[in-house]
C-alpha cells in the first residue's frame, strides 16, 4: 500500500512538472539598427529568432518592423512589444 501511494506522488509531481513548464514564456529580446529601438519577441523559436535578428542587422528587408508589428515579406508574423 505504502508503494502504491509513493508511485502515486510521483506520477503526480511528475504531471506537475510537465504542466508547470507549460507556462513558461519564451520571451526574447531584438533590436532594430533602422529604427534603434529594442522589442520583446514572445513564442518563437531561437532559429526563427536569429534569422530575425539576422535580417535586421543586414536591413535586406526580408523581416521589417513597422508599427511594432513583425513582417516577413509585407505579411505579419507577430505582434511585438517595444521596451
Amino acid at each position: 500500500m505504502i508503494l502504491f501511494i509513493g508511485i502515486l506522488l510521483f506520477l503526480i509531481l511528475i504531471y506537475y512538472l510537465y504542466i508547470s513548464n507549460k507556462k513558461i514564456v519564451n520571451e526574447r529580446v531584438i533590436f532594430s539598427p533602422l529604427l534603434n529601438e529594442s522589442y520583446y519577441i514572445n513564442d518563437k523559436d531561437d532559429k526563427l529568432i536569429s534569422d530575425i535578428q539576422l535580417s535586421l542587422n543586414k536591413r535586406d528587408n526580408l523581416y521589417t518592423i513597422k508599427d511594432n508589428k513583425l513582417y516577413k515579406k509585407n505579411k505579419i508574423v507577430c505582434e511585438l512589444i517595444s521596451i
